[in-house]
């Protein structure tokens, strides 16, 4: 019999499962709110065999909200962060309506001041002499 290269007699007898193939994550894309503000995209967020949620690090900065500290889960060359024990968020996952609706506290936003530079303080210049005139024009109409 011939050899296939690379597989042993005991794989090509014993395939693997469909569920041991898909051992992975489960990709669920939801619908997102956060304290009441609903965003157009859904995002694509995976759950764990055990019903942990995770968000892409790209979906943190669309939702302004700070990655949690930690190390991420790697999956398709993207990095993860757990949405189920980080601190100051509370989330209500629906399943039937594919929806994920989340309150944060104000902490857990980024920042949205911004810290302009190279601008200079000027003085306020008082504006030029001048004026304008208002002239009232009536027209009588006879016949």
């Amino acid at each position: 019999a011939a050899a296939t290269p690379g597989l042993s007699d005991r794989a090509l007898l014993n395939p693997p499962t469909a569920q041991a193939a898909s051992s992975g994550p489960n990709e669920l894309l939801l619908a997102i709110e956060i304290n009441g503000q609903s965003f157009a995209e859904p995002a694509l967020l995976l759950q764990d065999t055990q019903g942990k949620l995770y968000a892409s690090a790209e979906d943190f900065k669309r939702w302004r909200l700070l990655p949690p500290a930690g190390v991420p889960l790697r999956y398709q060359d993207a990095d993860y962060f757990g949405l189920n024990d980080y601190a100051g968020l509370q989330l209500n996952y629906d399943p039937v309506k594919l929806k994920l609706v989340m309150q944060a506290e104000a902490s857990r936003f980024e920042s949205s001041t911004e810290v302009l530079e190279g601008t200079v303080n000027k003085a306020p210049t008082l504006p030029s002499f001048g004026g304008f005139q208002l002239r009232t024009v009536g027209l009588i109409c006879g016949q």
